[in-house]
């Protein structure tokens, strides 16, 4: 499923890390690093591969579009600009 969705996308190709864990609660989530963590819950949940893909595809743009590191970034100005306006 991962390489019919990333296709010829040779950054990602390389580095997408597919992870899965267990919980009740059906999620994926797109990471720094190009890693997915899947929760077990969403692959009990999925009603067919495509649907499973859907989901894949969703947590892969995250990645290709670098939003989780454009959020990491985002907090890590505001705790800085924190910490100089009230100190540690």
């Amino acid at each position: 499923v991962l390489d019919r969705l990333i296709g010829d996308q040779v950054e990602l190709r390389r580095h997408v890390d597919v992870r899965f864990m267990s919980d009740t609660e059906p999620n994926a989530f797109a990471f720094p690093g190009d890693v997915i963590l899947v929760n077990s819950a969403l692959l009990s949940k999925a009603e067919s591969a495509d649907e499973f893909a859907g989901v894949l595809a969703h947590e892969i743009e995250h990645l290709r579009r670098r939003h989780s590191m454009e959020s990491l970034i985002r907090v890590s100005l505001a705790v800085a600009i924190f910490n100089l306006a009230l100190g540690d």
